[in-house]
């Protein structure tokens, strides 16, 4: 399935989660002995998933330019799967990734009613991220203008904006370029392509057949891509 690298749609699903925290979340190993249970922070100088080791209220967030977790003084009025441009407009716990504000995890119950911990980032953030509780086509449930992209693989979807790679388009290093409405879906020739998402009960939105994929479910539901 297809990895994404900057812009708009289909993420990489980790298959498996290698041992210590560093594969996930680009920082420190956790420290010998230590215990995040006993409310001791592993990570330094904070834990993008625990939201720990910061004070004062502060959140842990990715600088990616830096490449390095820091603290954030500032936290906005966006909540969770709500629009934003920066880190700052989200609220407490969560942060601006894809102009989304997310909440980074390591285990599905982390996310809550409707989402999974499967949307991978990377490298924009070094941590899986829950998926957003959205409906594909609809897109109910994103923000603004954003669509609602499943991801390949598994049981879940999340909001991105358009961008301007069209259908048929490769998107291997451009997994979340492609249109609004489109996903970047690896085809059976192992080529990412940007294919329109759609109902396969209704074709919507697509004017001829929508192709049912066995492999873009959400919700229990099975969706496809325009043929």
């Amino acid at each position: 399935m297809a990895r994404p690298r900057h812009g708009a749609v289909v993420v990489f699903v980790a298959a498996a989660l290698t041992s210590g925290c560093q594969y996930l979340l680009g920082i420190d190993d956790p420290v010998p002995g230590s215990d995040i249970d006993a409310g001791v922070c592993v990570h330094s100088p904070c834990d993008l998933v625990d939201n720990c080791g910061c004070t004062g209220g502060d959140t842990c967030s990715w600088n990616g330019n830096a490449g390095e977790a820091y603290c954030r003084a500032t936290d906005g009025t966006a909540p969770r799967s709500g629009a934003c441009n920066q880190d700052t407009d989200c609220a407490d716990g969560t942060m601006c990734v894809v102009n989304v504000c997310r909440k980074a995890c390591l285990n599905d119950p982390e996310c809550g009613t409707g989402s999974v911990c499967r949307a991978n980032f990377d490298p924009l953030l070094p941590a899986l991220a829950c998926t957003d509780a959205c409906t594909p086509v609809t897109n109910a449930g994103c923000p603004g203008t954003d669509t609602c992209v499943p991801l390949q693989g598994t049981d879940g979807a999340f909001c991105i904006p358009g961008d301007t790679i069209p259908d048929g388009g490769v998107c291997t290093d451009n997994a979340f370029n492609c249109v609004h409405g489109a996903v970047c879906y690896r085809d059976s020739d192992g080529i990412d392509r940007c294919h329109t998402v759609c109902d396969p009960g209704t074709n919507m939105p697509c004017t001829g057949t929508c192709d049912s994929k066995a492999d873009l479910v959400v919700g229990g539901i099975t969706y496809g891509v325009c043929a």
